[in-house]
């Protein structure tokens, strides 16, 4: 009889997540997932060997850049669903990570995130890391509008 923790966890593809385009760091540190969930956009990563620290968990940097990514990918979704002109830029200027619990290989983490507030020059938004629906880490951030590059 085989237990539970030895069956391999369902790709992200067979429950409704697709690939997301990344950044280079990204591409060194695992597949992004997306996929939208009552008109919210969640992130989703695996935790993978790459990913781990010396204790076998995923490593705090590896969580905290999934955080920014996800925080980031959240004001850029909610200014392209509401902009009618050209897509500002952005940039984090304050990441807070609060580490509730520890992600393990195999481990697939979701990101929920959320604007709060947002003014002409800065944008506020939080969010929650799950890994089976329990939390791992709480997370936020305040972004600064800038110029968008070409």
């Amino acid at each position: 009889m085989s237990d539970v923790s030895d069956q391999a966890a369902p790709h992200p593809a067979s429950e409704g997540w697709s690939q997301r385009e990344s950044s280079p760091l990204f591409r060194q540190i695992g597949t992004l997932w997306e996929k939208w969930h009552d008109n919210q956009l969640v992130l989703g990563l695996d935790c993978t060997p790459q990913t781990l620290n010396r204790t076998g968990r995923m490593h705090g940097g590896a969580i905290s850049a999934f955080c920014d990514t996800a925080l980031g990918a959240t004001l850029r979704a909610e200014l392209n669903r509401t902009s009618a002109s050209t897509p500002r830029g952005f940039t984090t200027i304050q990441l807070n990570v609060q580490y509730i619990g520890g992600v393990q290989l195999g481990d697939f983490v979701e990101a929920r995130c959320r604007i709060i507030r947002q003014t002409r020059s800065l944008a506020f938004v939080d969010g929650v890391l799950t890994v089976s629906g329990e939390p791992v880490a709480a997370v936020q951030s305040v972004f600064k509008f800038v110029r968008a590059t070409s």
